[in-house]
């Protein structure tokens, strides 16, 4: 009967706390993390695209 008390009152008062206040935090970090890593990736990808070119014209000029 306790337990079941403890986990209505956990239900009522806590999980809202959590989901107004951390998650937004939570997901706030999260989106910032995974742009850091999408730019990363992107300026790898440009960068190994500027070598292909510069590769190319190289084997088209003979140097």
């Amino acid at each position: 009967m306790l337990e079941s008390g403890i986990d209505r009152i956990i239900s009522q008062v806590v999980d809202p706390k959590i989901n107004h206040t951390f998650r937004p935090q939570v997901e706030k970090v999260v989106q910032e993390f995974l742009a850091t890593l999408n730019n990363k990736e992107d300026a790898n990808v440009t960068h190994e695209q500027v070598e292909e070119k510069t590769e190319s014209s190289l084997a088209i000029t003979g140097t």
